[in-house]
């Protein structure tokens, strides 16, 4: 089985989203609580934390592990039976 991905090397998907921060860290992030938003945001390992659990980079990176996942286990099952 083959599994074609399209997909930007995930530091530059992260560095792009720091770029935007900081070009528009005055707008409120809405999938932040504003009560947490200054502890969640305030360095970059926060905020890379951030970005890699929440929509949408976050849920793009957890479908692409679960399809390798499915993939090799769906793999190593088919050739387990064929011997």
């Amino acid at each position: 089985m083959k599994i074609l991905v399209c997909v930007r090397d995930l530091r530059a998907i992260i560095c792009s989203m720091e770029k935007l921060w900081r070009k528009n860290k005055h707008l409120a992030d809405p999938t932040i609580k504003p009560d947490s938003r200054p502890l969640d945001m305030a360095t970059i390992p926060h905020r890379v934390q951030h970005w890699l659990n929440t929509p949408p980079v976050g849920v793009g990176v957890t479908v692409v592990i679960n399809a390798i996942q499915t993939a090799s286990s769906a793999t190593s099952t088919s050739s387990a039976s064929r011997t």
